[in-house]
């Protein structure tokens, strides 16, 4: 079993895009299986010199901004407990959460309107800490960076962020937008269980799904179109204005709990946006819930890592 810092890798959940992830434990002290070592150690054959420099800058400085931001007192964001660099790559230290968004979809969760605004609140108020913490957006949100706080299961109290884009990534063009659009992109992903790209963007279609969310249905459809309009750098709400004025107003009262039939299968692992289904002993890991959408490209010394 590798060792990362103060940590031990236990049982390997995924691998692939130069990425590992590794349920963990403490090497002094708690032996309990309650973290996520997730490294970045690309093959020597595969990039150049330069190019693994850049990926362990990349990676770095994404877990650097995450633990800002998580320190500060923040409620939304997913602790890193260590980040550091290693021989030939780097890693960082999360907790293990039971389950991520990308879940919901994989299940083919009916959300409600309560879950949704849940879920979509929480996330704004994420990305309103980080902006008020490290004065740049998240860039990257997606439903595998979405965790579930779930105290019983089935009983959704909140979701915490992860992953933040590595600041160099950012679009400097899109920098004062690109987080509302993402949340856009969120809502659709969620309800309509395809991301906009493959429902044949915008505007949103109409779909029987929308109908699950309640008398806020055509509310939530109408929100998500205006933060999917290709000319929403015009006419942009900011993430206060969307935490203080349009979500109030999408507020619904609760409903039945988030099925969890399909959790009793097997453990979901999130980590980072990346993870993997663990079935009962003996059988392989058949699924990967969370792919790493993104890859690292050795042209001209570029490397984008998320």
């Amino acid at each position: 079993m590798a060792t990362y810092g103060s940590y031990e890798a236990v049982r390997e959940l995924y691998r692939g895009g130069f990425v590992t992830v590794s349920v963990a434990r403490r090497i002094d002290g708690d032996a309990e299986l309650k973290y996520v070592v997730k490294s970045f150690e690309p093959p020597p054959e595969n990039l150049s010199p330069k190019a693994r420099r850049q990926g362990v800058m990349c990676f770095l400085d994404a877990a650097r901004a995450q633990q800002v931001v998580a320190e500060s007192g923040a409620e939304h964001w997913a602790p890193i407990h260590e980040f550091k660099p290693i021989d030939g790559g780097a890693y960082y230290v999360t907790d293990l959460y039971p389950r991520s968004a990308q879940r919901l979809i994989f299940s083919e969760v009916k959300l409600d309107g309560h879950r949704l605004h849940t879920i979509i609140t929480s996330v704004v108020n994420a990305l309103i800490e980080m902006r008020g913490v490290c004065d740049r957006p998240h860039a990257n949100l997606k439903v595998g960076n979405v965790l579930l706080v779930e105290p019983q299961p089935g009983v959704l109290t909140k979701v915490v962020l992860s992953d933040p884009l590595p600041e160099t990534r950012i679009d400097a063009e899109s920098v004062d937008y690109i987080d509302q659009k993402l949340v856009g992109e969120l809502i659709h992903h969620l309800v309509l269980l395809k991301p906009v790209q493959v429902m044949g963007g915008w505007p949103v279609p109409d779909s029987p799904r929308w109908s699950f969310l309640g008398r806020k249905a055509d509310a939530w459809r109408d929100l998500c179109n205006r933060l999917l309009d290709p000319d929403l750098a015009e006419q942009c709400p900011t993430l206060q204005q969307l935490a203080q004025e349009e979500l109030p107003r999408l507020v619904a009262p609760p409903r039945r709990a988030l099925p969890t039939a399909a959790v009793a299968a097997g453990v979901i692992i999130a980590a980072y946006g990346l993870g993997a289904i663990a079935l009962p002993q003996g059988a392989a890991i058949s699924r990967i819930l969370y792919p790493w959408r993104s890859g690292v490209t050795d042209q001209g010394g570029e490397v984008l890592v998320f």
